[in-house]
């Protein structure tokens, strides 16, 4: 059965290049089996070459495109959770928008009842692009029908679930892969750098930005302003739920035509603690992740390739930092 999502080169290299070896480190040194959540499209790639390190799968699965009937793609997963033996529960619909209503197009109510230990969140357009939020929508005060949010807000309430269900036990370290599409809509930029964001990002937007005109009502594209993008957003994300996160090289790379839309993986490491102890240490500053060289994913492997305002530090070594963070 074809498929309407599409593997290719550059991103087997992201995901066997960089993501495996973190994954299969952690895994061996800290005797983890993951608890997954996220897209792993109907044939399951990433599930495939992680096999052995899985222990359970929470899947979504958009509806398929034409000239697919509408739930191929959903099905042709369905069946291969099935053939994996693994225990899945499988969602119908954007992972965003699932997240976000709680239920998925089929009225399924969306369920987390244990700690995730490895989220694999592939946005499903820019992560600045709106979406509907539904009536009393966590978070607000009142009604909120009609309203919209931001599509990366679905991460804000994955984390808020996982805090949850820490407070009721379970390990504390967990792994957030993020792949996005590297366009920011020009309004979302604008009211971001209005927030209260810290010195460090503001002089970096300053020298990224310039001179340069945002677009209204189109998307602006730029790897510059959104690497402190996503890292200021997920920090805000945590406040208050007592985990730290440690960002690894952001990694770019081409979508499916090799020159089609320009996309970024980050990898995080984040770490759980009680309301009443002290937040973990090991916290990484907003300039040493700034710092850090970006990596280019090929169709034959990766290889640093800083942006300009980089100060070209150098790969750090994963498993040194994730022995320290972790620890």
């Amino acid at each position: 059965m074809l498929s309407g999502f599409h593997d290719h080169p550059r991103k087997r290299v992201v995901r066997s290049q960089y993501d495996t070896p973190l994954l299969k480190g952690i895994s061996q040194r800290f005797a983890i089996k993951y608890v997954y959540l996220g897209l792993p499209g109907p044939q399951m790639q990433d599930i495939a070459e992680w096999s052995g390190l899985i222990r359970r799968i929470i899947a979504f699965e958009r509806p398929s495109r034409p000239p697919r009937g509408a739930r191929e793609d959903f099905a042709e997963l369905q069946f291969n959770l099935v053939v994996s033996g693994l225990p899945f529960d499988v969602y119908y619909g954007d992972m965003e928008t699932v997240v976000i209503w709680g239920r998925d197009i089929e009225d399924r109510p969306f369920v987390q009842e244990e700690m995730i230990t490895l989220y694999n969140l592939d946005f499903c357009d820019n992560i600045s692009s709106k979406i509907e939020v539904p009536p009393l929508f966590e978070g607000d005060g009142g009604n909120t029908i009609g309203k919209e949010c931001m599509r990366f807000e679905a991460l804000r309430r994955l984390l808020r679930l996982q805090a949850d269900l820490y407070s009721k036990g379970g390990d504390s370290r967990f792994i957030v892969l993020i792949t996005v599409r590297e366009g920011l809509d020009g309004a979302a930029i604008r009211e971001w750098r209005k927030a209260d964001n810290p010195q460090e990002v503001r002089q970096w937007l300053n020298k990224a930005l310039g001179n340069k005109k945002i677009p209204n009502g189109a998307v602006f594209v730029s790897p510059d302003v959104l690497k402190p993008f996503v890292f200021t957003c997920f920090r805000s994300y945590c406040a208050g739920l007592n985990i730290a996160s440690h960002f690894l090289p952001m990694v770019r790379y081409h979508g499916l035509s090799g020159k089609g839309t320009p996309m970024a993986h980050f990898a995080v490491l984040c770490r759980l603690s009680h309301p009443r102890s002290a937040l973990p240490g090991n916290l990484q500053t907003v300039n040493h992740f700034l710092a850090l060289s970006t990596m280019r994913a090929g169709n034959d492997g990766l290889a640093p390739e800083p942006l300009a305002l980089e100060t070209g530090a150098p790969m750090p070594d994963i498993m040194e930092i994730a022995e320290a963070f972790f620890a």
